[in-house]
């Protein structure tokens, strides 16, 4: 089949039936798990035929290529998670009425759940490290690009800690102050946004004592 569709595309570059066949061609190759290859298709597809009247299917099905290939564990190259994310989220600004929306809004959360597990490994390595720049850093990230996710309050909770641990390093001495100020902002944005959270009762008694206004 997959030939047939190849030799279609090649003897009439120019005819609609060269249209069709490529997108089946695409299609081949996701059925038969080739999702690298699947995914170049559609992307190349969607790039010549901008208009096409189910544009919402190739950006649902760029998106599921690169969903299935999301590695097993954190430590792996996390890319196609990223452009997975990518191609949901334009589905659903660009067609918010498409058929393959909750599929897609299902696999952009666990897409996202991935991501933020490796920001919090690597900002969770900075902390134990007592490198607590970079690790507010991270946590700042996954707060800002992951929100709602399962390691959201975490992140908002070591985020904060992270900066009050800085103010205390010699070599921040100079910025300690607005260090302490921005830690007490990251930890009301949590209890505006968790006022019931898992951090909210240490985060009250922690502003409590450390930050009288």
């Amino acid at each position: 089949a997959l030939d047939k569709m190849k030799t279609l595309k090649n003897k009439f570059p120019y005819n609609h039936l060269a249209t069709t066949a490529q997108l089946r061609i695409a299609d081949i190759h996701f059925l038969e798990e080739a999702f690298i290859e699947s995914a170049g298709g559609y992307e190349t597809f969607r790039d010549l035929h901008p208009k096409y009247e189910k544009a919402d299917y190739v950006i649902f099905r760029i998106g599921e290529s690169y969903f299935n290939q999301l590695p097993g564990s954190l430590d792996r190259d996390l890319t196609p998670a990223t452009k997975a994310i990518d191609a949901y989220r334009d589905l659903g600004t660009l067609y918010p009425k498409s058929e393959y929306l909750s599929i897609a809004k299902q696999h952009l959360g666990e897409a996202s759940e991935q991501l933020s597990g490796k920001e919090r490994y690597i900002a969770d390595f900075y902390f134990k490290r007592k490198m607590y720049d970079s690790a507010a850093r991270r946590y700042e990230k996954i707060t800002s690009k992951y929100p709602g996710t399962k390691t959201d309050q975490y992140s908002y909770w070591r985020w904060g800690q992270s900066l009050m641990s800085q103010s205390e390093q010699p070599e921040f001495a100079e910025t300690k102050v607005a260090l302490m100020s921005e830690a007490k902002h990251v930890f009301r944005t949590y209890l505006a946004r968790y006022p019931s959270g898992d951090y909210a009762k240490d985060i009250s008694s922690l502003l409590d004592k450390n930050f009288k206004d």
